[in-house]
């Protein structure tokens, strides 16, 4: 019965198709999938509808799930039709799913007709991507090209990136019934004395090319992003989130409670806040435009899984920024500090504070210079004692093609947690590096090499790769060796700058050398939920009579938040557990010579300063914020610290914060913290005392 229903509403169907609609036929089946003879240059293209023939009779239909250049796989709309359906059954494109027009405005104030003055040819297509072959005389990221086979116009496309051999670019409009080939010629036209195309100044550019939905990952705190994004507070153009929220870490101190994660897809949100507030206000400064250009180029796909067309927005930004390529942030704050014991909260302030007034500020330059970017950050802080200032970040980078090179100085953070990070991350300090970064999909590579201090030198090497399985799943793993002679072996070097094991850059095994791996996975839910975890392996003891403990570190956290606006409302859960001697080699015993400490933090997981830097650890952090009104936010925290893990005696210190902020302007506000600290056996600590407290007031204005 189901099967005479199923050929009775085919005979209808198929008189609706078309004599010339593209068609092929089932190569392979399974199930409800199917595989076809035919692709992308026949003109499929991925969610198109198909007709499935038997005799000239429609017995199916079938949606296309992948396109790649001659084949395709579809999926049965229809689950019965599988006792009807067989290979060798012709398919065909429906007359709804042929390629329609998306007609694309003129440049604008044109003045005179179009003059070919180059031409490539389509050397691969695959969905709506195609790679050029030829000289690409005239071309630039931007470009308009005229797809053509003979004289008959066949599409659109717009350049994506120019590269040494192949031009990539991606079609924006197609001719009725036409789909791009392996072997059409497009052609680069000029007008004579044209504007570039833009959009009307209200306007932010818009695309309607289909792309995958932005990336829930969670942004490490201390990114340059939250930099840029906190300019872009200031000046007005983000006006959802205050710029206090935005300056993360403050002068030369460390706060992560005070931090707000964002995730990718909510950076995109706010970017586009600021292009749309921009562009139609046409208040766009210099500076705004700096930090949005760098903003666009690091997040380009999820800028472009909002409909904005960041091609027409990257030549926009290009040419605001022509005539000053230097952007300039920054703030000041004043800081009254009231200490009832004198004594840092160690566990997160490597700078202690002092009773009395501060005056404290920040200085942030960022610019565009063709292909090379340029990000710095310095600190700066004046009491009543003593005056201090820290290079945080001062950065070059260029990009050639998929890589890009960088040197300079950077703090950097390795892992998905938010209150620390097992592998690397910024309680030391920052690094003088030289790295490589490789972005090629869905994998991200960057690796680089430092060296760590003067006195002793020693040379660190470090690289990491990333996957992402979907926009809600990531996995990472890094390989970080560091060397305790201080040389910069080139084997090591070159093996940390490319994806291959560093064990390929030799001396691994010798008593002067120390290894140790991290792997860590992220998962995040775009209704406000995200799980991680992390795990650090430094040393594996295998000999059955060795009594040294495993130096071993794991991380797991959970994160509560506002899917839209996490400043609203966010709550962390985080557990940290490093075993003693973690972070320490074996031989010989040197202190923090002979370790991944300097200036007595770690490199990675931060831990209160002690004498004894073998101890372990097992951190339980809780916090909270939100705005329960537009202006004020309140927040709290509570942690929970046994340190000395391994000992007779265990040191246990319980931290309680408080704190509220009231945002006079986006650029101004207030905030009155408290912070509340017990210890039990604080002599192990190395702290000497047992009770702290204290209670601080900040006025900070952002520019």
């Amino acid at each position: 019965m189901r099967v005479s229903v199923v050929l009775l509403l085919g005979v209808a169907l198929a008189a609706a198709l078309a004599d010339d609609a593209p068609e092929g036929s089932i190569t392979a089946m399974k199930g409800t999938t199917v595989r076809l003879g035919f692709g992308a240059t026949d003109g499929l293209t991925r969610g198109a509808l198909l007709a499935v023939l038997k005799g000239g009779v429609v017995i199916a239909r079938a949606r296309v799930i992948s396109v790649s250049i001659e084949t395709a796989v579809g999926q049965l709309v229809e689950p019965q039709a599988v006792e009807v359906v067989t290979v060798g059954d012709t398919v065909r494109l429906t007359v709804d799913a042929r390629p329609k027009v998306t007609a694309l405005p003129p440049p604008a104030r044109s003045t005179g007709p179009a003059t070919i003055i180059s031409g490539l040819t389509v050397a691969s297509v695959r969905n709506h991507a195609v790679a050029l072959a030829g000289e690409p005389e005239g071309v630039r990221p931007g470009s308009l090209l005229k797809v053509q086979r003979g004289p008959t116009a066949v599409a659109d496309a717009r350049v994506e990136r120019v590269g040494p051999k192949l031009t990539e670019a991606t079609v924006v409009a197609y001719a009725p019934g036409q789909a791009v080939q392996v072997g059409d010629a497009a052609l680069v036209t000029r007008t004579p004395r044209a504007l570039p195309h833009t959009a009307a100044p209200s306007e932010v550019p818009r695309t309607t090319v289909p792309t995958r939905p932005p990336a829930q990952h969670s942004v490490a705190p201390g990114d340059r992003a939250y930099v840029l994004l906190a300019q872009l507070a200031a000046s007005g153009l983000v006006r959802s989130v205050p710029a206090r929220m935005l300056h993360q870490n403050t002068v030369l101190r460390r706060r992560p409670g005070d931090d707000v994660m964002f995730t990718r897809a909510q950076v995109a949100e706010l970017i586009r806040e600021a292009l749309t507030n921009g562009f139609r206000d046409d208040s766009l400064s210099a500076s705004n435009a700096n930090a949005l250009r760098q903003l666009v180029g690091e997040f380009t796909g999820d800028v472009r899984a909002l409909g904005l067309d960041t091609l027409a927005i990257a030549s926009q930004l290009e040419q605001r920024t022509r005539n000053a390529p230097l952007g300039v942030s920054g703030m000041a704050q004043l800081r009254g500090t009231r200490l009832g014991n004198a004594g840092p909260d160690p566990r997160s302030e490597p700078v202690p504070p002092e009773s009395g007034l501060a005056g404290e500020g920040r200085l942030n330059l960022f610019g565009q210079f063709g292909r090379l970017g340029f990000f710095g950050q310095l600190d700066g802080t004046r009491r009543s004692s003593n005056a201090k200032g820290l290079v945080r970040n001062a950065s070059l980078s260029h990009r050639l093609g998929p890589v890009e090179l960088e040197a300079g100085r950077r703090e950097f953070w390795y892992g998905p947690g938010q209150f620390g990070t097992l592998g690397l991350g910024d309680a030391a300090g920052g690094f003088d590096y030289f790295q490589t970064r490789v972005r090629r999909g869905d994998f991200a590579f960057e690796g680089f090499s430092s060296l760590v201090g003067r006195d002793p030198r020693r040379t660190l090497h470090v690289h990491r790769g990333e996957f992402t399985a979907s926009p809600t799943v990531r996995f990472g793993a890094s390989e970080m060796v560091m060397q305790f002679d201080g040389s910069l072996r080139p084997g090591r070097f070159v093996a940390a700058n490319l994806p291959l094991p560093m064990l390929l850059g030799g001396g691994f095994g010798d008593n002067r050398t120390n290894t140790l791996f991290t792997t860590y996975a992220e998962a995040s839910s775009p209704k406000g939920f995200r799980l991680y975890s992390e795990v650090m392996l430094d040393d594996l003891v295998v000999n059955p009579g060795e009594t040294q403990n495993q130096r071993l570190g794991y991380l797991m956290g959970a994160q509560l938040f506002h899917p839209r606006a996490p400043q609203r409302f966010n709550a962390r859960a985080e557990f940290a557990s490093v075993n003693p001697r973690a972070y320490l080699t074996f031989l010989p015993p040197g202190g923090e010579t002979e370790s991944w400490f300097r200036n007595g933090q770690p490199l990675g997981y931060f831990l209160t300063t002690t004498n004894d830097l073998g101890q372990g650890l097992n951190a339980m952090r809780f916090d909270v914020n939100f705005m329960p009104f537009r202006k004020l936010s309140l927040g709290g925290g509570w942690e929970l610290l046994d340190q000395g893990t391994g000992r007779a005696a265990v040191s246990r210190q319980s931290n309680l914060r408080i704190r509220a902020s009231y945002d006079l302007r986006h650029d101004f506000s207030l905030t009155l913290r408290g912070v509340m600290t017990r210890t039990t056996n604080p002599f192990f600590t190395g702290v000497g005392l047992a009770d702290r407290n204290r209670l601080e007031f900040e006025m900070m204005k952002a520019f």
